[in-house]
């Protein structure tokens, strides 16, 4: 019989500079115990040394207002939904401990430089996913 694993839903998200590099990377998690919304990232850490930041959102809403008031209009963005199992092992999840675990192998489905409106409607539907879709 094979090990149970508890599987959880990762969104990640970058975003994409007028020079087609990384200016920003969010990972956002929904917190069962706490029934919030968990956002780590960091900015583009080759113009200044970025620390990384954590937040807590009670609702997708107030994610979405959060997001929508950091990301530039008219950047790209590429975006990513993953399968991390057993992630509630590592005792303190930060931007770093997602960001070792962010492989192909764990990827559900991405998509490539998308434009703001639509990224903001699919990402709608991504914080519906990680607060109801359940191992």
């Amino acid at each position: 019989m094979s090990e149970f694993q508890n599987d959880k839903l990762v969104f990640y998200f970058e975003e994409i500079n007028e020079d087609s590099k990384i200016d920003l990377q969010i990972f956002i998690v929904f917190d069962e115990h706490e029934e919030e919304y968990y956002i780590t990232g960091v900015r583009d850490s080759n113009k200044t040394d970025y620390k990384q930041f954590k937040f807590y959102c009670k609702t997708a809403n107030n994610v979405e207002q959060y997001i929508s008031s950091i990301i530039d209009e008219s950047s790209k963005l590429n975006y990513t939904l993953y399968n991390f199992p057993n992630l509630w092992n590592d005792s303190d999840i930060d931007y770093y401990v997602l960001e070792e675990r962010r492989q192909v192998e764990c990827e559900i489905v991405g998509y490539d430089k998308k434009i703001f409106k639509n990224f903001m409607r699919n990402l709608k539907i991504m914080l519906k996913n990680l607060k109801n879709v359940r191992y």
